[in-house]
């Protein structure tokens, strides 16, 4: 598994109490892995069961704080300001495709990464993306 570390200057907020960072880890997985989902045999089983087993660690750890398998080679639509919507299939040209994500709540970049770490990617890119506390939204 390959690691795109993209991290997000973070500004201070002094007036924040001090709280975890919030993080987002975008799974970009291969065609191969991808055409396991819709299967039932053993093979796409032990994918979903492995997603299963570390979202279930994640929330024993209590960092859980949302996530989703995205559905793949359907049309994407991105809006760009002023110009509406155009839709594409696929989204982007690249031998991966953005597969579903997992958001927690974590301490440091460190603890973020040392989760992404024990996703189960097999042949794909995990993102690790910090994000800011925002007060106003609810975790």
């Amino acid at each position: 598994m390959k690691f795109l570390i993209t991290m997000v200057a973070t500004v201070a907020l002094a007036s924040l109490p001090a709280q975890a960072d919030p993080y987002t880890r975008f799974i970009y997985e291969s065609a191969q892995q991808l055409a396991l989902r819709p299967g039932n045999d053993a093979a796409a089983l032990a994918y979903w069961q492995a997603y299963d087993i570390f979202g279930k660690e994640l929330a024993s750890a209590g960092v859980l704080r949302g996530g989703s398998a995205l559905a793949t080679g359907a049309p994407v639509s991105q809006i760009t300001a002023g110009d509406g919507i155009a839709v594409a299939a696929p989204y982007a040209v690249s031998p991966l495709a953005l597969g579903g994500y997992f958001q927690i709540e974590v301490a440091s970049d460190a603890d973020a990464i040392a989760w992404a770490s024990k996703m189960p990617v097999v042949d794909g890119v995990v993102e690790v993306r910090a994000g800011y506390p925002v007060p106003a939204m609810a975790m």
